[in-house]
């Protein structure tokens, strides 16, 4: 056999044992409501108010408490105005994430005590409005940044029954505002409910 041949065969097998692997797991679909209180100077671009958001996801079940968890997040923070003399600024901030959790859960199947750890990739959009009175005419300026950064969380939960369950984690990431990136701490409280 060529050695391309060779190789094309062992990566085939590879792929087919990994579906067969993950084909053998328990997995199970589901949906996150949560509340982020901001940290960092999120907190200050945010005017220190909590976003609210929500998501899916999926967990994959290895046995003996391992988990894999896939996720998607969305999380909105509301608009905030500031006021200065003559000068005025309005910002808006939100947050959609795609992330990887690993879950060790102390209860089993039936419910419990679990901690989890992920990473995450975030892509943040922040929007700022600038008014400014000079003269008696308003100036005022538009301006919107999206970024991309990694992010890791780390939390604990409780799942009441094989279906719902509440979790607190800490989410660590950044946003970029103008040129500068900032820091995006946010503890969130989530209620999660798998099908």
């Amino acid at each position: 056999m060529r050695p391309f041949n060779v190789r094309f065969s062992r990566v085939l097998l590879v792929l087919v044992g990994s579906v067969a692997v993950l084909q053998a797991q328990d997995v199970r679909y589901g949906l996150q409501a949560h509340g982020n209180l901001p940290m960092g100077d999120l907190k200050e671009a945010a005017d220190s108010k909590a976003g609210f958001g929500g998501g899916a996801h999926m967990t994959i079940d290895f046995g003996d408490g391992h988990m894999l968890r896939p996720r998607l997040d969305y999380v909105v923070y509301p608009e905030n105005k500031a006021f200065g003399g003559a000068a005025s600024v309005k910002s808006k901030v939100n947050d959609a994430s795609l992330g990887l959790d690993y879950i060790y859960d102390f209860g089993g199947k039936d419910g419990g005590f679990y901690l989890t750890a992920g990473l995450a990739w975030h892509r943040w959009k922040a929007e700022y409005d600038y008014a400014v009175l000079v003269g008696g005419i308003t100036v005022s300026n538009r301006t919107s940044s999206t970024s991309s950064k990694a992010g890791a969380a780390a939390g604990a939960g409780f799942n009441f029954n094989p279906s719902f369950g509440v979790e607190a984690r800490y989410v660590a990431t950044k946003f970029q505002q103008g040129t500068a990136d900032r820091t995006a701490g946010a503890v969130q409280v989530a209620a999660l409910y798998r099908f």
